[in-house]
């Protein structure tokens, strides 16, 4: 299964899900990041 064929048939809101998913992981593990970097002071 090729992945344009995968687009086609999923439409575009996986692709969007995907970009969304992905920055809000980003942003636990910021703020996980920055409470550990702010725990040790």
């Amino acid at each position: 299964m090729e992945p344009e064929d995968y687009v086609i048939k999923e439409g575009p809101t996986p692709h969007e899900n995907a970009k969304f998913g992905a920055g809000l992981v980003i942003l636990i593990l910021y703020i996980i990041v920055l409470g550990r970097w702010l725990g040790v002071f």
